[in-house]
C-alpha cells in the first residue's frame, strides 16, 4: 500500500477488490490515514451490511456530489453493481484463483457507459521462498490471461474451459498441490478449449464489422420516432375519447415530447420506478441523444439522480402505449382503405400485409413486409413494401381520404388470394434462411459433441492421480452432472433459437387503392 499512496491519493475515485472481510477492515483502518483521506472518503461494502446500506453505498460513489473516494469492497461486489459512473480504477488486492472473478471485479467499472479507459492495477507480492514465489507465478499468469481475455472474446472460458468458479479455483488448487510450474500450468491453459473454439472452430476470432454488417432496420413510414409519436399523438387528441395533454418542442435537430399521462398512461408506467415521473405529473422525452447523456452527467454531478428528461425512442413504454392506442382504432380484423387517385389508376389496389415467423423460443426469425399488387382484379406481383413507399409516396405527405362509398366486397374476395401469395413469399424466405442457419445448427451441434467428450476425458485425466475415497468420487460425479448440465443448456438454446417454425402468422395492416 505504501507504492501505491501517491498515486492513489490523486485519485477521484478508487475501487479495491478483496476477498478476506478481515484484510478489508485492515484496510479500512489503515488506508485512510496512509493516503490522507479522511474517515467519510472511504467506506466498505461486504455480505454483512443491509441490502439499504449497500444500495447508499453504491449511489454515494456513483454520485459526484458525495464525499466517498475510496471503497473497498469484498466479492458481494463482484456482480450485478454499476460502479462505472463516477470511477474507472480497480485494485485487486488479492488475487483470486479464478479468470471468471476476474471478470467480474472488473466488470464494475469496466462496462457500457464508462467514459474512460479503465485502469486495472494487481496488488503482488515477491517471496525468496522457491515454493510460494512458484505458486505466485501461477497467479501472475492468471493476470497475463486476465489482460488477453479482455482484449479477445472476453469469455474466461476461452483459456480454462471452466465454466464455474469453483472448478477454476480446484484447476489452480490441484496445479498449486502438484507443483506444476507456471509453463505446465500455460500449457493446459492453451489446449483447454472453450466458447471461442466452439462457436469459429479453425477461423479464429469474428471480426467487430461482421455483427455490424447483420445489423438491418425495418422500413418505416416515419422519417424519426419523433415523427411517429407526434402525428400519432394529433391522431389520438383527434378521438373524441381521448385526453391525452402534450406539447412538442422542435429546435434544431432536437425534438421534445412533454406529455401529462392519462390514468391509463399511468397504469402502464407502473413498470418504470416511481422517481422517474416527476411531481406535477408531467415527464418529457427528447430525441436528442447527446442531450441525454449530458442529462445523465447532470445527475451524477447533483443530489438528485433522476433526469428530469427521458430518451424518446422506440423502446420506452410511453411509445409502446402509442403503439396500442392507434392499433386500438381499428377494431380487430379490420383495415383501413385508402384512395390514392394520384399514385395509383383506378384499376389498381395494392394490399399492404406483414408475416412473422419464429423460433421455438418464439422470437420472430422472419419478419416481412409486402405489398400485393392487383390489376383490375387480377394478381400483379409481389414485392417488398420499401419497394413501394417511394411510389406511393407513403412517407412523403399525408394523403387524405375522400370518405366515399367503396365497393368493399371486391376487395374482400382478393383476401384469400393474398394471404396465400403472402404465405408462399414468406415460406420461400423461410427456406433461403433454414439453408443458411441449419448448416450452421449441424455444425454448432458437432462441435459442441466433440467439446463434451474433450470435458469428460479431461475429467478422467483430473482424478485419475487421486485416491479413490468417498469424497473424490462425489466431487468427480458432482463436476460430471455439471458438465451434463451445462452441455444441455446449449444443445437447447442452439436448438430453440436457430430452429425456425413453419406456420406464419400473416396480418393485413391496409389497402390502398386507386381513385373511382
Amino acid at each position: 500500500c505504501a507504492q501505491l499512496s501517491p498515486k492513489i491519493a490523486r485519485f477521484k475515485n478508487y475501487g479495491t477488490a478483496v476477498e478476506r472481510i478481515e484484510t478489508m477492515r485492515f484496510l479500512k483502518e489503515n488506508l485512510p490515514e496512509d493516503l490522507g483521506l479522511k474517515t467519510e472518503q472511504v467506506a466498505i461494502m461486504y455480505g454483512g451490511i443491509s441490502d439499504i446500506e449497500l444500495q447508499k453505498t453504491v449511489e454515494d460513489f456513483g454520485n459526484g456530489s458525495s464525499k466517498l473516494r475510496l471503497l473497498i469492497c469484498s466479492d458481494i461486489a463482484s456482480e450485478g453493481i454499476n460502479l462505472h459512473y463516477k470511477c474507472h480504477r480497480i485494485i485487486h488486492f488479492d488475487i483470486p484463483w479464478s479468470l471468471i472473478v476476474f471478470q467480474q471485479r472488473n466488470g464494475r467499472v469496466d462496462r457500457y457507459g464508462q467514459t474512460r479507459q479503465p485502469e486495472i492495477y494487481y496488488l503482488c507480492v515477491d517471496s525468496q521462498n522457491e515454493k510460494i514465489h512458484g505458486d505466485h507465478r501461477i497467479l501472475e499468469l492468471l493476470i497475463e490471461k486476465d489482460k488477453e481475455v479482455q482484449e479477445s472474446i472476453g469469455d474466461p472460458s476461452e483459456f480454462t474451459g471452466n465454466y464455474s468458479q469453483e472448478d477454476d479455483e480446484n484447476d489452480i488448487g490441484n496445479a498449486m498441490e502438484l507443483g506444476e510450474s507456471a509453463e505446465e500450468f500455460e500449457k493446459k491453459l492453451n489446449s483447454a478449449g472453450g466458447l471461442e473454439e466452439l462457436l469459429f472452430g479453425d477461423a479464429g476470432k469474428p471480426e467487430e464489422e461482421n455483427a455490424t454488417a447483420h445489423c438491418k432496420s425495418m422500413p418505416s413510414l416515419f422519417s424519426s420516432d419523433y415523427q411517429y409519436a407526434s402525428e400519432a399523438l394529433a391522431f389520438l387528441k383527434s378521438q373524441d375519447n381521448s385526453h391525452l395533454q402534450y406539447e412538442t418542442f422542435a429546435e434544431g435537430t432536437s425534438h421534445t415530447i412533454a406529455v401529462t399521462p392519462t390514468e391509463d398512461l399511468r397504469y402502464r408506467l407502473k413498470m418504470l420506478p416511481p422517481e422517474i415521473l416527476p411531481e406535477e405529473g408531467r415527464f418529457v422525452l427528447c430525441d436528442d441523444r447527446q442531450r441525454m447523456k449530458e442529462e445523465i452527467q447532470r445527475c451524477r454531478d447533483a443530489v438528485d439522480s433522476w433526469p428530469v428528461v427521458q430518451l424518446l425512442w422506440e423502446q420506452h413504454p410511453f411509445m409502446e402505449y402509442l403503439n396500442d392506442k392507434v392499433l386500438a382504432s381499428f377494431a380487430r380484423q379490420q383495415a383501413p382503405v385508402l384512395e390514392m387517385p394520384d399514385r395509383l389508376q383506378v384499376d389498381e389496389t395494392v394490399f399492404i400485409a406483414s408475416a412473422v415467423i419464429p423460433n421455438r423460443n418464439g422470437q420472430p426469425m422472419l419478419f416481412s413486409w409486402y405489398g400485393i399488387h392487383y390489376i383490375n382484379g387480377c394478381f400483379a406481383d409481389i414485392r417488398p413494401l420499401s419497394d413501394w413507399i417511394v411510389p406511393l409516396a407513403l412517407n412523403e405527405s399525408s394523403h387524405p381520404n375522400p370518405q366515399r362509398p367503396i365497393n368493399l366486397e371486391s376487395l374482400e374476395r382478393l383476401l384469400p388470394d393474398v394471404v396465400s401469395r403472402v404465405k408462399e413469399a414468406v415460406t420461400h424466405e423461410r427456406k433461403l434462411l433454414e439453408n443458411g442457419t441449419y448448416p450452421q445448427m449441424e455444425a454448432h451441434l458437432k462441435a459442441l459433441d466433440e467439446l463434451k467428450k474433450r470435458h469428460a476425458q479431461q475429467l478422467e485425466l483430473d482424478f485419475a492421480e487421486q485416491m479413490q475415497t468417498e469424497r473424490s468420487k462425489n466431487r468427480k460425479e458432482q463436476r460430471r452432472h455439471e458438465i451434463d448440465r451445462i452441455f444441455d443448456e446449449y444443445y437447447h438454446w442452439i436448438e430453440n433459437s436457430m430452429f425456425i417454425e413453419d406456420k406464419p402468422y400473416i396480418q393485413i395492416a391496409c389497402v390502398i387503392k386507386g381513385g373511382n
